[in-house]
């Protein structure tokens, strides 16, 4: 059958078209399954895709994207598959988070410290939905919310876990955040190198995430002030475990017809929306196996009608 958008062929089954990126009906897909995609559209501000992934039976991740004063908050959360009700922490972990965050920076409080109580608070919410440490639903959860410092652009990010904010620019990309992950507890400790690290079967063993059981929580937070236009991604594991790297998640996100000149997100086969980009980093993600859930935001910064 045709896509709707295009005309291209797609076939039973498919999410995506493969040509234009045009999210397909769910008609001929099971109720159940239409529901494990979500997705939330900002317009040009923003944009969000969760999806179930091929493996997993449900999609145990949580997104929230909005409007704040003076910018733009998202709370994403990756439920611990190995816990019982994985579900139920990430979508309590981004309620919460969302609300307390919203609720702090609507009254004045400084980016840094709203970041840091909305997770405390998340965390506080995930844990008291038990109170059997053995059977605790677990998750990570990252925010993030950018707005401006002295008039210029500034982006604020906290996390607990292995979930990712990257920032993709037109002079540079980079990894803002750092896993709460095995690997990197012992390469932060010089115990293996990086490459010994991430060769051992226990590279991505959480060593921080929300829940009864967990540790006693120690929340990171950082601002990060771009020097030039770009987007910011955040995401989780099911996506960038198929793009770990910057220059691996820029190829991604880039344009094949760009004019490397003028960089690589101002692209010349038409304008591509927030929505549209998160949609192919997910349609990515699945060609690559689609093993765990796949959760990412897409939030451009500084320069309306930025060029994707």
């Amino acid at each position: 059958m045709p896509c709707p958008s295009c005309s291209a062929p797609v076939f039973a089954g498919d999410l995506f078209c493969e040509a234009c990126g045009h999210r397909l009906s769910p008609a001929g897909r099971p109720a159940a399954e239409a529901a494990h995609h979500r997705e939330i559209d900002l317009g040009d501000a923003a944009a969000a895709v969760s999806d179930r992934g091929l493996r997993h039976s449900t999609n145990q991740d949580g997104m929230a994207l909005a409007p704040v004063p003076g910018g733009l908050a998202a709370v994403l959360s990756d439920g611990v598959s190995a816990s019982p009700r994985p579900e139920e922490a990430s979508g309590t972990a981004v309620e919460t988070g969302m609300a307390v965050l919203a609720r702090e920076l609507e009254t004045g409080a400084d980016p840094r410290d709203a970041t840091r109580t909305a997770a405390l608070a998340a965390a506080k919410a995930v844990a008291g939905l038990t109170a059997d440490p053995s059977s605790a639903p677990a998750c990570t959860y990252i925010s993030a919310v950018t707005g401006e410092l002295d008039g210029r652009p500034v982006i604020t990010i906290g996390w607990i876990g292995d979930s990712r904010a990257y920032w993709i620019g037109a002079t540079g990309d980079e990894l803002l955040t750092e896993d709460d992950s095995w690997a990197e507890h012992v390469i932060a400790h010089g115990m293996m190198s990086q490459e010994e690290a991430y060769a051992d079967r226990r590279a991505h063993m959480l060593v921080g995430w929300m829940g009864a059981d967990a540790r006693e929580i120690d929340v990171h937070v950082r601002v990060y002030a771009p020097e030039v236009p770009g987007v910011l991604v955040v995401c989780t594991d099911g996506l960038w475990n198929y793009m770990a790297s910057p220059l691996a998640l820029a190829a991604a996100l880039a344009d094949p017809l760009a004019d490397p000149v003028s960089g690589p997100l101002t692209g010349r086969r038409g304008r591509r929306t927030p929505l549209s980009v998160a949609r192919e980093l997910v349609r990515t993600a699945l060609s690559g196996g689609g093993h765990d859930n796949i959760t990412v935001a897409i939030i451009p910064v500084e320069g309306d009608g930025l060029e994707l």
